[in-house]
């Protein structure tokens, strides 16, 4: 038997005295109007999350004007889920890229800042797996010394899109090499050189270079092989006789036949696209010598102007044979490869021709 009583008439009359139902049904008509209108020119907002006093809150569908309004004592309409104001700071993207590769892949971490507003303040770095779920996102925020995430598995779909669509942050970019970065886009460690345009964009205090609306920075060596720095000279005539006393220099360390043949070639790899639409050749170096002539020690600075951060070390065994040469020779760009102690089936057992 169902003891439950009907409302009171009183009660339903107190309800509908509190309960404004022609705004509401005046709402429900422009948001009807608005449906097929891009988000930006909407005077309603759907359900989303919010950052406020410290905190961050669900809020239900309203209209925009009442989301801007909304301040300490609006909280009662509002359905917290984490404990702390969530920022992002800025994306950052890992270029993963090899050379010859025609597209880049790419792994994203967020520099992300929690501020309840109170005691608590955290800047650090988030990677997309710590963002993907809601487990690892309530163990990411224990971690900093915050409360685990409160909400649902359906609020933290609509947290996770507040923090990756709903702010604005620039996006950082960390290249994989230095060298050309694009056709005619040279990276370097303090700037990027665009042919084109003939003009040197120099990086800041913090090694970020800002090229067309994106944040570029140039990677780290290691202890033998650093990034090269391009020279912005304002004296032609000092320019000229400092490049001469280091090529002079460069020659009485490698040999002048093994600097100047090198340089031939890097040459030719600059402008091997123009050979490969004209004559469909591509430019090849070989080089013999006796051994402590400087072959492989040319080969590894040689290598770093193209990008090749660990130098000669590049050249593994299943890339200097026959097969991996045409493996280079047939990548959707044309790039530089280079081929330390070239082996054939007869001398490397491990990757037969």
């Amino acid at each position: 038997k169902n003891k439950s009583k009907p409302p009171s008439k009183r009660r339903l009359k107190d309800q509908s005295i509190q309960k404004d139902y022609k705004k509401d049904v005046q709402a429900d008509i422009r948001r009807a109007f608005e449906k097929e209108l891009p988000e930006h020119k909407k005077s309603f907002v759907r359900r989303g999350v919010i950052n406020l006093e410290g905190a961050c809150y669900v809020h239900p569908a309203m209209s925009k004007i009442e989301l801007d309004s909304l301040n300490g004592n609006s909280l009662h309409k509002l359905e917290k889920i984490v404990d702390c104001e969530i920022t992002i700071v800025e994306a950052i993207e890992h270029l993963i890229r090899q050379p010859g590769q025609a597209e880049d892949d790419k792994e994203v971490s967020y520099r992300i800042r929690f501020d309840n507003k109170l005691d608590n303040e955290v800047l650090t770095k988030a990677t997309y797996e710590e963002l993907t779920t809601k487990t690892r996102f309530s163990s990411f925020l224990v971690s900093k010394g915050f409360v685990k995430f409160l909400g649902t598995t359906s609020q933290f779909d609509l947290f996770h899109e507040f923090i990756i669509n709903g702010q604005d942050y620039p996006t950082v970019r960390v290249l994989s090499s230095w060298g050309e970065y694009k056709p005619g886009k040279f990276i370097f460690k303090n700037g990027l050189y665009d042919v084109k345009e003939k003009k040197f964009y120099p990086s800041d205090e913090n090694q970020r270079i800002r090229y067309q609306n994106r944040i570029l920075i140039c990677p780290d060596g290691n202890e033998l092989v650093q990034p090269p720095e391009l020279s912005v000279p304002t004296d032609a005539i000092t320019s000229v006789a400092f490049l001469a006393e280091k090529f002079n220099l460069w020659e009485s360390l490698n040999g002048r036949f093994n600097v100047r043949s090198t340089l031939g070639y890097a040459i030719a790899s600059l402008y091997n696209r123009r050979i490969l639409e004209s004559d469909s050749a591509f430019p090849l170096l070989f080089k013999f010598g006796e051994r402590g002539t400087g072959k492989s020690s040319s080969m590894d600075w040689f290598m770093t102007l193209f990008g090749y951060k660990s130098g000669n070390r590049q050249s593994v065994s299943k890339q200097n044979t026959l097969k991996g040469m045409i493996r280079n020779m047939t990548l959707p760009i044309g790039f530089p490869f280079f081929l330390d102690d070239y082996r054939n089936h007869e001398t490397n057992n491990q990757v037969p021709d």
